[in-house]
């Protein structure tokens, strides 16, 4: 399953400011040759990757969604042609190298393939134990009529749920 290999990943180093004219000189600089890493340190506004000239490291298409989809179109060395909207910011990009997606280690993955098994053989049991409870006592679950039972408001996501698993 997915869950036991590593996505692909991008690595890159970004330029990000507010000021939507500036990010356009600043790529233009950039497209006629000029240091992105130490155009980087002097101007993005991204404080922790300052003193690194805007390395980003290796990252996934979850961390940063709109810098990954960039980052795929364009080879390793090359600078994305356009300003990338992130929020209310603008990036700059350039791409130091594409990490294809590979299988996980035995090693860090042996406990969750584990219990994956485990979940299983369980659910077979039951599932097993359950259909012979049903011939020999002559029973049938009607699952429609017990979902008409359940108030699904009260398991439904408040809007103050999902603000808290977007941040």
């Amino acid at each position: 399953p997915d869950s036991f290999i590593d996505s692909a990943k991008v690595h890159v180093i970004e330029i990000q400011v507010s000021d939507e004219s500036k990010a356009k000189k600043l790529l233009n600089q950039v497209k006629k040759g000029a240091d992105i890493s130490e155009l980087a340190k002097e101007h993005t506004e991204r404080t922790y990757v300052k003193e690194k000239g805007g390395d980003l490291g290796e990252f996934n298409y979850r961390r940063y969604p709109n810098l990954y989809k960039a980052a795929i179109t364009i080879n390793p060395g090359e600078v994305y042609p356009e300003l990338i909207k992130v929020g209310n910011k603008y990036s700059i990009i350039k791409l130091v190298e594409k990490i294809p997606p590979k299988r996980k280690e035995f090693e860090a993955i042996k406990n969750r393939i584990r219990t994956s098994l485990l979940n299983e053989e369980r659910k077979q049991h039951y599932d097993d134990w359950l259909e012979n409870a049903k011939k020999k006592y002559g029973f049938k679950i009607y699952t429609s009529e017990i979902e008409k039972t359940i108030d699904k408001s009260k398991y439904q996501a408040t809007s103050t749920d999902t603000a808290s698993v977007e941040q």
